[in-house]
């Protein structure tokens, strides 16, 4: 719906789409070519003003996204997790890593042109990450918080997300033509000075499921996937 009568035109749009291929509709849409994988996207917004800065101020609205089989380009979460100092600082991340899942899903809402999260689920086997944050698109900056977790299941697609295991929060800031990804390490030592009798019990238990293995897959060739050489 397009209003042009009053002194701003308005607009209003709600659109559902199946099977969509994410790189190329993000790519167009966003800008945005580093999501790769098949899925179902749907979004409603409303927005007002007499140019595109005005009306992506004043942008409002909800949506959803789940997809599947893909990868995130630009950073190895369980390679962050895995070692913070080569993982961090590498300057060729956002060139050579990249993050493959077996489902990612989430959904935001939208208010004066602000873009929060606070449900991102992905599954892989071995491993999940939950995260939550906001975008602000005025400004064009993300600030995110990303829990990746190295776990003893192998379930990929509908899979538990509170599996038990080691997790090291990770911070995804900046402009989005330079964001930072940087280890939360005050999150991480909050959450074990609240409960180190936990954490302890998690990682152990990863470790002797992953040394059980599994008929379909094999953990150390999927975490040799994960972690990289």
């Amino acid at each position: 719906m397009v209003d042009a009568t009053g002194p701003a035109p308005a607009v209003e749009q709600s659109f559902s789409i199946e099977g969509v291929d994410a790189n190329p509709i993000l790519t167009d849409a966003a800008r945005f070519s580093n999501l790769e994988g098949t899925g179902d996207f749907e979004i409603s917004v409303s927005a007002q003003g007499v140019s595109q800065d005005a009306m992506i101020k004043s942008l409002n609205g909800k949506g959803g996204f789940k997809f599947a089989d893909g990868a995130i380009r630009g950073f190895n979460l369980a390679a962050m997790a895995r070692n913070v100092k080569s993982a961090f600082l590498d300057p060729t991340a956002d060139r050579s890593q990249k993050t493959d899942f077996a489902e990612l899903s989430g959904t935001f809402n939208i208010r004066d042109g602000i873009v929060k999260n606070a449900d991102l689920l992905l599954l892989n086997p071995l491993l999940r990450a939950k995260g939550s944050g906001k975008a602000d698109m005025p400004e064009r900056t993300l600030d995110y918080r990303i829990e990746p977790k190295i776990v003893g299941s192998t379930a990929g697609q509908g899979g538990a997300a509170d599996e038990s295991g080691v997790t090291v929060p990770i911070l995804v800031r900046g402009p989005w033509h330079a964001i930072r990804f940087e280890p939360d390490v005050a999150g991480l030592a909050g959450d074990l000075a609240k409960d180190p009798a936990k954490a302890l019990k998690g990682a152990k238990g990863t470790l002797k499921k992953l040394k059980k293995g599994s008929k379909e897959i094999d953990p150390k060739k999927e975490l040799k996937k994960l972690l990289g050489d």
